[in-house]
């Protein structure tokens, strides 16, 4: 079953403030939060098709974890390849 533009919308009004302070529970930036959200949504949009409209909540919610779980690793490589010791 497809999403409608109606109920996607109806999904934005009815989740977006859950996640975001899911996200900044989790991280603590609110404009990483906000992207995380934002890319939760798109992500559903994408998949309009796919996803089971009786799991849409867990699939936000799921999908915003995992981006600032990645956010965090990306940053702790980051990190130590700021750490690497030169040979001065």
């Amino acid at each position: 079953m497809t999403l409608t533009v109606k109920e996607y919308n109806k999904i934005v009004d009815q989740w977006a403030d859950g996640l975001f302070r899911f996200a900044m529970s989790m991280c603590k930036d609110e404009d990483v939060s906000k992207d995380a959200v934002q890319d939760a949504f798109v992500k559903l949009w994408e998949r309009r098709d796919q996803v089971d409209p009786t799991k849409v909540k867990s699939y936000l919610f799921t999908t915003v974890n995992h981006k600032i779980i990645d956010g965090f690793r990306r940053d702790k490589k980051y990190e130590n390849i700021d750490e690497t010791p030169t040979n001065e």
